[in-house]
């Protein structure tokens, strides 16, 4: 069983990041499509770089 759940985990190994790259550019191809690139760009850095910032002073301040 060990060895099955192995190989299982080796094929997917090779293909997990691609597919996480993949996933992603779709998710932005989807989202693209329903507000302008202003928009987009603004909910991105709302999303990412509020929770970034936070997470740097929490950490670098301890």
């Amino acid at each position: 069983m060990s060895e099955v759940v192995e190989g299982f985990v080796t094929f997917i190994d090779i293909w997990f990041m691609p597919l996480f790259f993949f996933i992603a550019g779709a998710a932005a191809f989807f989202a693209l499509g329903r507000r302008s690139s202003r928009e987009f760009a603004v909910e991105r850095a709302k999303r990412l770089l509020v929770p970034f910032v936070f997470g740097m002073l929490v950490i670098v301040s301890t």
